[in-house]
This record gives structure tokens, C-alpha cells and sequence, in this order.
């Protein structure tokens, strides 16, 4: 898998159209109360799938900068 981090002072800008974002596996939703949690009245929440993001035609996607 490749992924590239944007540069500070850039933005992406795309045709969102020509983008998908693929879901792999459902995601899961767990809350627990349990413990000092109860007590403090808090809830944990966790949130797992996977998903992927794929771009149709990688051309309609360019990094812009944003000082020029």
C-alpha cells in the first residue's frame, strides 16, 4: 500500500465523482459502561471496518498550492 502525506501549504482538489470509497468489512460498533466508567457516567465507544478509497481515474485528482 502506498500513501503519500500532503505537503504543508497544498490542498487536493478532485472530481469526487470519480472516487468510491469500498467497503470491505461492515463496521462494528462496542460501548462498554462498565466499571469507574459507570460510576463517572461515561461510555466508551469503539468503531471498527475496513474500508478503502478508490479513485476511478487518478488524473481528475491534483495537488494544489495554495501560496501561489
Amino acid at each position: 500500500m502506498h500513501f503519500q502525506r500532503g505537503r504543508s501549504g497544498t490542498a487536493i482538489l478532485g472530481g469526487w465523482q470519480l472516487a468510491q470509497v469500498v467497503v470491505r468489512k461492515d463496521a462494528t460498533l462496542a460501548l462498554d459502561r462498565s466499571g469507574d466508567n459507570f460510576t463517572r457516567n461515561l461510555v466508551v465507544m469503539r468503531l471498527e471496518g475496513r474500508f478503502g478509497f478508490a479513485v476511478i481515474l487518478p488524473d481528475a485528482f491534483v495537488e494544489i498550492d495554495l501560496a501561489a
